[in-house]
C-alpha cells in the first residue's frame, strides 16, 4: 500500500472539515485523561482509575466515527454527538472493545509471563536487589549493574523488545476491529476473526503508516517531558503536561493520523465488503 497516498487523501479530506475535527480530537483526548488523575495514590484511587478505564473503555469510538464520516465524504454530517457516541452505544460496543482488549493485552502479559519463567532464575537476585535498594541509591546501583554485568542489560533489552514487538504485533491485527463495527455492524469474535483476516499480509503496512508520524509523537512527548519539568513544583504539574501535549497534538498532526488511519481500514474493506458484495445479499450484522 502507498503510504504517501494514503496520507496525502487524509489530507484532502480534512480540508474542509479541519477545525471540526480538532475540537472533537481535543474534548475526547481531554475525558481520556480522567483515569489518569488516580494514577499516583493509594489502593482506593487505584481502584477509581481501574474502574474508570473500564467505564471509558468504547470512549474512543467517537474518533472511528467521525473519521469514517470524513473518509466517506460525510464530513458535513459531523457533529458533538460523534464526541459521545462511544457511551451512548457502550452497551453495544463493549464487547467488541473487551474482546479486542483481552486479545492484545493478555497475550502480551502472557509472553511476559513465559520469558520470566524461563529467564526468572537469571534475573531474579538482580529484581530483588534493586527492589530492596533505596530511592536514592537505585540510580548508582543501575548505573553499577549495566558496567559490571551487561550480558545482563542485553538480556532485559531482548525479553523487552520482544514484549514490545508482541504488543505491536497484537495490536495490528486488531486494528480493523472498531472500524468493522461501525461500517458493517461485524462485532465480538467474528470482528476478531474479520480483522485478523483482513490484516493477514498487510502487517508491516500499517506499522510504516504508523512510523510515518513517530517524528511527531517523539516531538509531542518531549513537550510534555519538559512541561512536566518545568511544573514539576505543583501537583497538577503532570496533568498540565497531559493538557498540552492533547492540544499540541490536535492542532499539528492527531486528526491527519486518525483520518488515515480510517483512510487504510477504507483502502482494505471497500473491495473485501462492498466490490464483492455487489448484486449479493450478504449482511454483516
Amino acid at each position: 500500500m502507498n503510504i504517501r497516498h494514503i496520507k496525502e487523501r487524509a489530507n484532502q479530506n480534512l480540508v474542509d472539515c479541519k477545525q471540526q475535527m480538532i475540537r472533537i480530537t481535543i474534548i475526547i483526548l481531554l475525558v481520556s485523561l480522567i483515569p489518569d488523575i488516580f494514577s499516583e495514590g493509594n489502593m482506593i484511587a487505584q481502584v477509581i482509575r481501574l474502574i474508570l478505564l473500564i467505564v471509558l473503555m468504547t470512549w474512543n469510538h467517537g474518533m472511528v466515527t467521525a473519521t469514517l464520516k470524513v473518509v466517506r465524504n460525510n464530513s458535513h454530517l459531523l457533529s458533538d454527538d460523534d464526541i459521545t457516541v462511544g457511551m451512548k452505544r457502550i452497551e453495544d460496543l463493549f464487547f467488541t472493545y473487551l474482546v479486542s482488549n483481552v486479545v492484545v493485552y493478555g497475550v502480551t502479559m502472557l509472553t511476559t509471563y513465559i520469558l520470566f519463567s524461563i529467564f526468572g532464575s537469571i534475573l531474579k537476585p538482580y529484581v530483588l536487589q534493586a527492589y530492596f535498594t533505596s530511592t536514592t541509591s537505585l540510580a548508582n546501583y543501575l548505573v553499577q549493574l549495566i558496567f559490571s554485568t551487561p550480558s545482563l542489560i542485553m538480556l532485559l533489552l531482548v525479553i523487552v523488545l520482544i514484549v514490545l514487538l508482541v504488543y505491536i504485533l497484537m495490536s495490528t491485527y486488531v486494528f480493523a476491529m472498531p472500524y468493522l463495527k461501525e461500517q458493517y455492524g461485524i462485532s465480538g469474535i467474528k470482528a476478531l476473526k474479520e480483522s485478523f483476516s483482513l490484516m493477514s499480509g498487510h502487517v508491516w503496512d500499517y506499522i510504516k503508516l504508523e512510523l510515518s508520524f513517530i517524528g511527531w509523537i517523539f516531538l509531542s512527548m518531549i513537550i510534555m517531558m519538559v512541561v512536566v519539568r518545568l511544573l514539576s513544583f505543583i501537583s497538577i504539574g503532570s496533568l498540565i503536561a497531559s493538557i498540552v501535549y492533547v492540544v499540541f497534538s490536535a492542532y499539528t498532526f492527531y486528526p491527519q493520523y486518525k483520518v488515515s488511519q480510517a483512510v487504510f481500514f477504507e483502502e482494505l474493506a471497500y473491495y473485501r465488503y462492498e466490490i464483492q458484495n455487489i448484486g449479493k445479499d450478504d449482511s454483516f450484522v
